[in-house]
């Protein structure tokens, strides 16, 4: 018996039937069928999340898993609104302070103690509009918090940053990949203000299951992960945005410190870019703040179907690849570093 031979309307998502009340009938039709059947009062749509993939049910506005936003809010025009993240700075001696940052992230007052340390501009949470925002900005401050609000699109723009590729024998310009890129505003590297260094990872995991009739069973399991070291640059006093990755770049400018591990290469040109500029400094915060970012900013995630396997006796076996990286995490890092400065 196939799902188009029902008297009752139905609507299939991410693999769900959803059915419609009265559906005795419909019960009895399908009877002995390997169909899931759920009787609701009303159709109920359910959708995918974008970064975890999971299902959600539609009347949600975050996901139930992940907690990413499931759609964005939209004004009176029906437009889309920007999310507006408030991030704040607290001196490690603050206890009230630390206290209210807990509170407001939902999270261990230890947790936001090792975090706030070295007394760095951290994300907090997000508003869904700037009134909102500057509600809990000034509720934070009562506890002599420094707050900040951006617009989520400052922080992670559509347009990527220049990419550079090495500097000139005189350790005067940087190289683009794209040499079209700095023809208009040469890129000098006296003219760096801010070197923010981090590490972005990222992690495959491919799996194989096979389905049964109570769902999936998971045959096998790998996981492959990378680290790469990663500097971006904010140069003059409009704060022009590039970027060095390791992979592309001609690290001969360190000549004899120069090494076969690119990650030393890179903490190595990021200390001494970091003094060329007379107000430049280096920010190496990101990485051991890692886990707070991971609470508020996490890493995408996406899951993508692999093909399936049929072997000659039973099921077929279904694969998938599942992706993440923080490269959204680190670009609203070194934003929000270069707007607080």
């Amino acid at each position: 018996m196939s799902v188009r031979d029902l008297q009752y309307p139905a609507l299939a998502f991410t693999g769900h039937l959803i059915v419609c009340i009265d559906a005795v009938d419909a019960v009895k039709q399908i009877h002995h069928t390997s169909v899931n059947i759920r009787l609701v009062t009303e159709v109920e749509i359910i959708g995918s999340c974008p970064k975890c993939g999971r299902p959600n049910r539609s009347r949600r506005s975050d996901c139930l898993y992940c907690g990413s936003l499931l759609r964005a809010a939209t004004n009176e025009d029906g437009a889309e609104q920007n999310e507006f993240w408030i991030v704040v700075k607290v001196d490690h001696d603050n206890a009230a302070g630390l206290d209210a940052i807990a509170e407001f992230a939902k999270q261990d007052p230890a947790g936001a103690r090792s975090a706030f340390v070295s007394g760095c501009w951290l994300p907090l949470t997000a508003a869904r509009s700037r009134p909102a925002a500057e509600s809990i900005t000034s509720r934070l401050a009562e506890n002599l918090v420094d707050v900040r609000i951006f617009d989520d699109n400052d922080l992670l723009p559509s347009a990527a940053p220049i990419r550079l590729t090495g500097i000139d024998d005189d350790l005067a310009e940087f190289r683009a990949r794209a040499p079209g890129d700095l023809e208009s505003l040469p890129a000098l590297v006296a003219d760096t203000r801010l070197v923010v260094h981090g590490t972005l990872r990222t992690a495959a995991v491919e799996r194989t299951e096979r389905r049964t009739s109570s769902g999936r069973q998971l045959l096998n399991e790998t996981t492959a992960n990378s680290d790469e070291a990663v500097l971006d640059l904010f140069l003059g006093p409009d704060d022009r945005w590039y970027r060095i990755r390791p992979f592309g770049f001609d690290f001969s400018c360190l000549g004899d410190e120069r090494t076969l591990i690119a990650a030393d290469n890179v903490r190595k040109l990021g200390a001494i870019l970091a003094q060329t500029g007379p107000d430049a400094v280096l920010d190496t915060n990101f990485d051991r703040s890692r886990r707070w970012l991971e609470s508020v900013w996490p890493s995408d995630s996406s899951i993508a179907a692999a093909g399936f396997e049929r072997s000659s006796f039973g099921k077929p076996k279904l694969n998938s690849v599942e992706r993440r990286d923080n490269l959204s995490q680190f670009t609203r890092y070194s934003r929000m570093i270069a707007f607080v400065r």
